[in-house]
């Protein structure tokens, strides 16, 4: 996921919608934030999130640093009828908006990394308008 952020790469993060019922969180949704940096100091993440709850409680999408709090090997990820413990996982705090209707918390339980990859030629506009304007004066 760091690694994505180093490249030329895009990082889409998937916030699972989770009901908690004691130490049982239950996915209920989901929804996907773009990955924009991360701070190891404060183990928290820079996303953007476009949904329609965001624009509504923030005017132009969500924009925010949100701490990643990782849960324990007590805690159960339940996804339809599986159940995995919840080492490695993530719950996305801060002011990240929630749907509501669709759970309590916010889990990080995906990654996507979209590694770009440059042209084998570079074309240049600027130097080929430039040469073109020369050579037509």
């Amino acid at each position: 996921m760091m690694r994505g952020l180093e490249g030329d790469a895009l990082v889409i993060l998937g916030v699972g919608w989770y009901s908690k019922n004691r130490n049982v969180y239950e996915r209920e949704g989901g929804h996907w934030v773009t990955m924009c940096s991360y701070d190891y100091l404060s183990r928290s993440t820079f996303i953007t999130d476009p949904s329609r709850r965001s624009r509504d409680a923030y005017g132009t999408g969500f924009r925010e640093w949100v701490p990643l709090t990782e849960l324990s090997g007590s805690d159960v990820i339940r996804i339809g009828n599986n159940d995995w413990s919840g080492n490695g996982c993530f719950q996305m705090e801060g002011h990240l908006r929630v749907n509501t209707n669709r759970g309590d918390v916010g889990i990080l339980d995906s990654v996507i990394v979209v590694e770009l990859e440059r042209p084998q030629s570079q074309f240049n506009f600027m130097d080929s308008t430039f040469q073109w304007m020369v050579s037509w004066f």
